[in-house]
C-alpha cells in the first residue's frame, strides 16, 4: 500500500497498540485518488493528504472529512 509520507510519519508517531482509522477516498469516474485521512477513534483527524488539483476536488475533500468526523463521533456515542 503505496502511503504518503507524512501520513506514515503520523502512524509511526503512535504506540502500536494505539488504534488509527485510515480512510482513502477516491474518484469513482476517474479511477484518481481523492483523499487520505489518518483518524483516531474519537473522529479527531490526525492527518490529511488532497490530491486533487482542482478547487472542486478540494472542497469535495473538506466536505468528506467533516462527514467522515461526525459520521465516527456519531458511531462513538451509539455504541456507548
Amino acid at each position: 500500500m503505496q502511503l504518503p509520507y507524512c501520513i506514515l510519519q503520523q502512524i509511526n508517531l503512535h504506540s502500536p497498540g494505539t488504534p488509527l482509522l485510515l480512510h482513502r477516498f477516491y474518484v469513482p469516474y476517474k479511477e484518481q485518488r481523492l483523499a487520505c485521512f489518518v483518524t483516531d477513534l474519537q473522529g479527531n483527524v490526525l492527518e490529511r493528504v488532497f490530491y486533487g488539483k482542482d478547487r472542486r476536488y478540494w472542497q469535495a475533500s473538506q466536505v468528506i472529512e467533516k462527514a467522515l468526523c461526525v459520521a465516527i463521533r456519531k458511531e462513538l456515542r451509539l455504541a456507548a
